[in-house]
């Protein structure tokens, strides 16, 4: 959500009322609402954990009938003042801005959330609960479920079989055993895996759900806030507090379903699995009650569900949803396979569904078996536990033949799980090829992944600045280049030039891009070749080749010559305008320089001109005019084109270095 205003707190004439300046900052940010709900949602934007976020959680505000009922609760008027003399807000307690000062400023995307405002009771701040409910396991503020059915990745060791979610909203919680500054980088988190905690991050958002594992040092927490649901990876120091949940016992009012919670982490579960041959058959429950299409691709993907997991570090995180356990027959040739359709687009069990599974038989759920289920909010602790124990849920039977008993192995002892993908919405596709997709050459394929997609993954972790393995990047791009791929070729040039796996060496970086170029002339890989060669001073080229490769490029249609985003020398978005751009320039400053073309001070200023929107081109315009270069000097002209490069963003100080002026 766009920013809309800037906040400053002018005055705070009393305990309980606030004077604001309110600055519009974006063009859709309309006039100020004189709402209360409006002056609410800017009280809940700095509220940090003051007494008001013990009443009101950021879903309230952004419920419309909550809002229209009870924001008048809080805030008795909200109105602008005459004069430009700032926007007044009165509460109806000094809590609901005990967290403002005087000269407090924040940023805030608050708008008028509701229509019309009922009359309703000033709301009293909380007073301190007699007493707090700490054992989530007989607490009634706390759901008992299966974790198998929580998270569509497999179950942590750690994680206990049977989680406790937080059944009501937020400020029915409080925290407990509470850990905060150098306590976050000493304590052992292990002793809280699998609780239902609360924690305040680095961005203020205060979240509660449940620690789920460790990784590497980070804690992996499930938020079941309803505007930040999913799961987030946090390093310590980057939570400004943690705790454990302990429930008040005062619900306030709301009441969250278990499926508010759980839907985001899962479409749902798998049961009661069978394998006879080439025959699967199992019982699954689909959450949100749509009846799904069940088709080849829809049924693999629930095979392919526990089977799915993040790629190798070794290989970065680009192709993490669609990784498989190579260990199985089914997942080695996933992996194969959506290699091999890595450049068509999604739905990718849609394209292969036939390869696999030869034929599909449903069973739907009777059409009230959802009654029950619909009414699980309701149920006390026990209730729930039977329902969920004796599986009680309105499922689908699904039974499939598969092409080959192979696909099945992983089956044989999968214990039930929860899976979480959007496959079963477009219909499978045709499988023309043979269905034998398994044989001896492929085995040794996926064993042995090619360098192509090796050198492919770690390029983009190293572009994107995660974790790869260097030593394998630079020989899957060395293998690759031996075989002359020309965009390997590319990308080892780059991580020369950038220094990425290797030390920097622009003269090879220019060799391995100039092969890439003969081989395939794209644009952006004569900007990368050239770039690199003048800012190195290298002199890799004769005047005779650069000038035509310039005249090459000038005569080109560049619509006709797409960008190639597997190259990377720019971003997937980069326009074929801005590449044009930036080879004028490049060709201006070899003018200007006299350097791999011959020196003519007056065509460079006239291709500085024809981009003159980039700042560096409007400082050259200027210092030709100040030094007569190419033109009549003229001082006045020459500050013009200067302020114009400032205000473009041009760093004059750290430019002039560069170009040695």
């Amino acid at each position: 959500m766009s920013t809309l205003f800037s906040i400053t707190v002018l005055k705070k004439p009393s305990p309980s009322s606030l004077i604001l300046g309110i600055e519009s900052i974006h063009p859709d940010s309309g006039p100020v609402p004189e709402t209360p709900g409006f002056a609410l949602m800017l009280l809940m934007d700095n509220m940090g954990d003051g007494p008001l976020s013990k009443e009101v959680s950021h879903d309230n505000v952004y419920n419309q009938e909550w809002v229209s009922q009870n924001a008048r609760g809080f805030v008795l008027r909200a109105n602008m003042l005459p004069d430009n003399g700032g926007f007044r807000i009165r509460t109806t307690a000094p809590e609901w801005c005990a967290h403002i000062s005087d000269g407090d400023c924040w940023e805030t995307a608050a708008f008028n959330p509701a229509r019309s405002y009922k009359r309703c009771d000033p709301v009293s701040p909380r007073k301190a609960p007699v007493s707090l409910e700490v054992d989530f396991t007989r607490s009634e503020g706390f759901i008992p479920i299966p974790t198998d059915m929580l998270f569509n990745i497999p179950v942590p060791p750690d994680l206990s079989p049977m989680s406790y979610l937080p059944r009501y909203a937020l400020p029915a919680y409080e925290i407990v055993d509470k850990l905060e500054g150098a306590e976050l980088e000493e304590f052992d988190f292990s002793a809280w895996v699998g609780y239902p905690l609360i924690w305040y991050d680095r961005y203020d958002r205060k979240e509660i759900g449940l620690l789920i594992a460790l990784e590497k040092g980070r804690l992996v927490l499930a938020s079941y806030s309803g505007s930040s649901q999913g799961r987030q990876w946090s390093e310590p120091a980057d939570l400004k507090w943690i705790g454990r949940a302990a429930f008040t016992g005062d619900t306030n009012g709301t009441d969250y379903t278990v499926l508010d919670y759980i839907e985001g982490f899962s479409t749902g579960y798998v049961s009661q699995i069978r394998v006879e041959g080439s025959t699967l058959s199992f019982s699954f429950f689909n959450k949100d009650k749509d009846s799904p299409n069940l088709d080849e691709g829809a049924v693999l993907a629930l095979m392919a569900a526990p089977l799915r997991k993040e790629r190798d570090n070794k290989a970065g995180y680009y192709f993490s949803d669609n990784d498989f356990n190579k260990e199985t027959p089914l997942g080695a040739s996933l992996n194969w396979i959506q290699d091999r359709f890595r450049k068509e687009g999604d739905y990718f069990y849609h394209k292969v569904g036939k390869a696999y599974v030869r034929s599909v038989s449903v069973k739907s759920p009777e059409p009230d078996s959802y009654d029950k289920y619909d009414d699980i909010e309701y149920m006390k602790n026990k209730d729930l536990l039977e329902v969920y124990r004796n599986e009680a849920w309105p499922c689908y039977t699904l039974q499939g033949e598969m092409t080959d008993p192979a696909w099945l192995e992983h089956f044989k002892d999968q214990s039930p799980f929860s899976y979480k993908n959007e496959h079963y919405y477009r219909a499978v596709e045709p499988w023309d090829s043979p269905e034998t997709i398994w044989d001896t050459e492929e085995q040794e394929r996926v064993m042995n992944p090619d360098p192509y997609s090796f050198s492919f993954l770690c390029f983009q972790s190293a572009v994107g600045e995660r974790e790869y393995d260097k030593d394998l990047l630079i020989s899957s791009l060395m293998k690759a280049a031996d075989k002359n791929d020309a965009e390997s070729l590319v990308r080892l040039g780059r991580c020369y030039l950038e220094g990425w796996a290797v030390d920097k060496n622009p003269q090879k970086a220019v060799e391995f891009l100039s092969r890439a170029y003969e081989m395939d002339n794209k644009a952006t890989t004569l900007k990368g070749m050239l770039e690199a060669d003048y800012e190195h001073r290298l002199h890799s080229f004769s005047s005779d080749r650069l000038e035509a490769w310039f005249n090459d490029f000038e005569s080109w249609e560049l619509e006709d010559y797409p960008l190639d985003s597997f190259d990377f020398w720019y971003d997937s978005w980069y326009e074929t305008a801005g590449l044009k751009a930036d080879l004028t320039l490049l060709k201006a400053y070899c003018l200007i320089d006299g350097y791999g073309l011959k020196k003519d001070e007056k065509e460079g200023l006239k291709e500085f001109r024809k981009v003159k929107e980039i700042p560096g081109a409007a400082y050259e315009i200027g210092k030709s005019y100040e030094m007569g270069r190419g033109i009549k000097q003229n001082l006045k002209f020459a500050e013009s084109w200067y302020a114009k490069a400032e205000k473009g963003g041009l760093d004059v100080e750290e430019y002039c270095r560069k170009r040695g002026y």
